[in-house]
């Protein structure tokens, strides 16, 4: 035996770190690779999404702010505490008219109406890993280049269009993407837990977002400042996905994955799904009931979403006359709760079915039903606390929170119904994005002209039948059984992905086989 194993004291010390270094490695290499690919998407997700919105919350701090009175709501209420004068920093370039913010804002949804499905499709055909590593790539580059161009002209506003345009290209691409590495790479009995890691992404990115861009814009005194904190993010991101992100669990180049866990997932997956390129059941696909299900459900959910976010910060900001740090902190507590429980009814919906205790189709309605007409609910209820701050405030809150139960609603049931398909369906899912941020504004300024009280209690009574209609829809047609067309495809073509070749290791059956 060497002599240092009867060591000294400084021998000792040098010996701790490697051991404390070496169980940490275990304990990572001991994570199952499938948890592993749902936390690589949501921290791709979370910095995708924090590039794309970073210049909407730098226009922000372009505006003149408005001046303070001690009224809201056309003077029905008034407020006893002191206001505090906000802090904005103003750019060195021409700032646009209200209506030009408004095709900046509605740019995005173009892109994603435009490749929406047409990127589901492909990342049915050839998998998802370059579907969800190329938008992050594309968006940082061009995120890089966008300040330097902002210095004044006419010509800048239509770059910053096309830009915009292209942030929503590749939003559509990621979810897509991403949908179809979930359907490939989540046995039944972890769907829920799995896929709600992948989908708290958004919400998680909205935290980060309040927590740090406004207070990074303003330490110092850059609009432009977080766009190269979030690119180097993004870059960062890149690199990893690049090593360890793979379409599906079959891949050859997967060095990683454990072959008791390539053995359970070929067992759990391989009669469900199959990574090659298919042939594509257009007519079964849109006459399909269970996909017209989730898309009605979906675009209830992003009505609602984009509800919220007009009246969350602007309540915040316009009703109360919080400042830009008291108003974010109170939006980021409400996102980061919504995060926390999404993941926690993923874990809970997996822990009910696979003890029986609710059927699956069942509880994906039951989730559906709370995730969409809870909030709602509370959004109304906020709307009859009049000028009682902290009364709205835990009502938005809550409802909120309830809205996490979608994602292991409507949102999983996306992986269950086609699963071959899962990245088209979201597609056709995502492809009425533009609906809402189109929608709400409009119909909000038709309803609420005067932005009274009584007219927002109107305008949110419409929302509640909007929203009842697209649950009620999902609880009448919605299916969690797999539809005949996701295997029936008689002329596949076996593709090599990823150098994912037919071997012993990779192989694969046919999911019409039982």
């Amino acid at each position: 035996m060497s002599s240092h194993f009867l060591n000294d004291t400084p021998q000792s010390s040098s010996i701790l770190p490697t051991l404390v270094t070496k169980l940490r490695c275990k304990s990572l290499s001991n994570i199952p690779y499938r948890y592993k690919i749902s936390i690589l998407l949501c921290t791709g997700g979370i910095a995708y999404i924090l590039m794309y919105i970073s210049f909407k919350e730098a226009l922000q701090h372009m505006k003149e702010p408005e001046p303070y009175t001690n009224l809201s709501y056309s003077g029905q209420c008034k407020f006893a505490r002191n206001v505090s004068k906000v802090t904005y920093v103003k750019p060195s370039f021409h700032l646009w008219a209200p209506s030009d913010y408004l095709n900046l804002e509605l740019a995005p949804s173009c892109g994603v109406l435009v490749t929406a499905f047409p990127s589901g499709y492909f990342a049915d055909m050839y998998g998802g890993k370059y579907f969800v590593w190329i938008p992050v790539i594309l968006l940082g580059l061009v995120e890089a280049i966008i300040p330097p161009i902002l210095s004044g002209g006419d010509m800048d506003y239509y770059i910053l269009m096309f830009w915009q345009f292209l942030s929503g290209v590749g939003l559509a691409m990621f979810y897509s993407g991403a949908n179809s590495i979930l359907a490939q790479w989540t046995p039944v009995e972890e769907r829920a837990r799995l896929a709600s890691i992948a989908y708290c992404a958004s919400q998680f990115a909205v935290v980060f977002h309040y927590g740090t861009t406004s207070n990074f814009i303003l330490a110092t005194k850059m609009w432009n400042a977080p766009f190269y904190l979030y690119i180097a993010l993004g870059l960062i991101w890149v690199v990893c996905f690049a090593f360890f992100g793979f379409s599906h669990y079959q891949s050859k180049k997967n060095k990683w994955l454990h072959e008791e866990e390539l053995q359970f997932l070929t067992r759990k997956l391989e009669n469900m799904t199959a990574f090659r390129r298919k042939k594509f059941p257009w007519l079964k696909f849109f006459t399909s009931f269970a996909l017209w299900a989730v898309v009605v459900a979906h675009f209830g959910f992003n009505w609602m979403w984009k509800v919220m976010l007009t009246n969350l910060h602007p309540y915040l900001r316009h009703a109360l006359y919080f400042d830009y740090q008291t108003t974010d902190g109170l939006c980021a507590l409400s996102y980061f709760l919504m995060g926390l429980m999404t993941v926690l009814n993923g874990f809970v919906a997996d822990f009910l079915t696979n003890r029986k205790y609710v059927h699956l189709m069942t509880l994906r309605k039951l989730y559906t039903t709370i995730g969409l007409m809870g909030p709602i609910t509370f959004l109304l209820s906020s709307s009859y606390a009049g000028c009682h701050w902290e009364s709205a405030i835990v009502l938005i809150t809550i409802g909120m929170i309830l809205m996490s139960f979608y994602f292991s609603g409507t949102r999983i049931n996306t992986l269950e119904f086609a699963p071959n398909f899962s990245a088209s369906v979201m597609g056709m899912m995502n492809t009425f994005d533009i609906t809402p941020v189109i929608g709400v504004p409009k119909l909000a300024a038709i309803i609420r002209p005067h932005n009274t009280l009584p007219e927002k209690k109107l305008m949110f009574w419409v929302y509640v039948g909007m929203v009842a209609f697209c649950t009620l829809t999902f609880t009448f047609i919605g299916s969690t059984e797999t539809q005949s067309w996701n295997g029936d495809d008689h002329e596949e073509e076996e593709i090599e992905m990823e150098n994912s070749s037919m071997t012993p290791r990779n192989q694969y059956m046919d999911p019409r086989v039982t």
